[in-house]
């Protein structure tokens, strides 16, 4: 509607005074400008935002899961810190995106009372040389008063787009992740039942080994409890059995058959 008005509004400045209007169009190419100029970075501020609230409320979550580990270890005022941090990180970014906000809206009306001011000047002039009436002066006024609204839709469609755009940008990008392990040519779509076994499973982390030639037998139906110390590779043997990560040697087995050999999708 914003567009249909002002094409509307244009057309009967245009018939009233084709001269003043084209004066009261001065403004309008600098107005384009700066919305193009305020696009990029406020689609920048935009991302930078959301980041770092995604790094906040994950922090949020990684603490309330760890909560007695925290505890246990006394690291609630180290980890009080570092939330802090994020904060006022988050805090920092969302001031600067509201300052290149408040910068861009004073400077849309800023020159849209611009346009105003030389219909005042050239319109005041006709109307003292009897080249124009004041009734179509003040028509003048109102019609460009209607046309300053387009201008202010152009400002927060912009604010809009651009919020919307770096939320699209980040879930498009998760999206187009290609998963690290994928299905071998030669794998098949399989019923699985549910015996699983790991033969001699070495796994690393740069360098440093955490499982070194494992073997385990799950059958179908059976508990298995794994214990051990941090770091001593329990969440590791829930990866590689869910295919999340690959052993660096060794295999692992689904009712007899090697995984690899078995699409992810079963």
């Amino acid at each position: 509607d914003a567009v249909f008005l002002f094409l509307a509004t244009l057309i009967f400045m245009l018939l009233l005074n084709v001269k003043l209007t084209l004066y009261a169009m001065i403004p309008l190419p600098i107005i384009s400008l700066i919305a193009l100029f305020f696009v990029r970075l406020l689609f920048e501020k935009f991302k930078s935002v959301q980041e770092s609230f995604s790094f906040m409320t994950e922090k949020v979550r990684e603490m309330i899961s760890g909560i007695k580990i925290i505890q246990a270890f006394q690291q609630e005022e180290s980890e009080s810190k570092n939330f802090d941090e994020l904060s006022r990180d988050y805090l920092g970014k969302n001031i600067s995106l509201i300052k290149i906000w408040g910068t861009m809206f004073p400077l849309i009306f800023l020159f849209a009372e611009i346009g105003m001011a030389i219909i005042l000047l050239v319109g005041g002039q006709q109307v003292i040389f009897n080249e124009l009436t004041t009734g179509e002066l003040v028509a003048f006024f109102s019609y460009l008063g209607i046309i300053v609204w387009p201008m202010m839709a152009v400002g927060m469609v912009t604010n809009v787009f651009q919020r919307d755009n770096a939320s699209y940008k980040r879930i498009n990008k998760f999206f187009e992740e290609k998963p690290d392990i994928s299905d071998t040519p030669d794998a098949e779509y399989r019923d699985i039942k549910g015996d699983i076994k790991l033969e001699n499973i070495t796994f690393s982390y740069d360098n440093q080994t955490i499982l070194d030639n494992v073997n385990i037998n799950i059958n179908q139906g059976q508990y298995v409890g794994i214990c051990g110390k941090i770091g001593s590779g329990k969440s590791t043997i829930a990866k590689l059995i869910l295919r999340v990560i690959e052993p660096q040697s060794g295999r692992i087995l689904y009712d007899s058959v090697d995984y690899r050999k078995i699409k992810i999708s079963s």
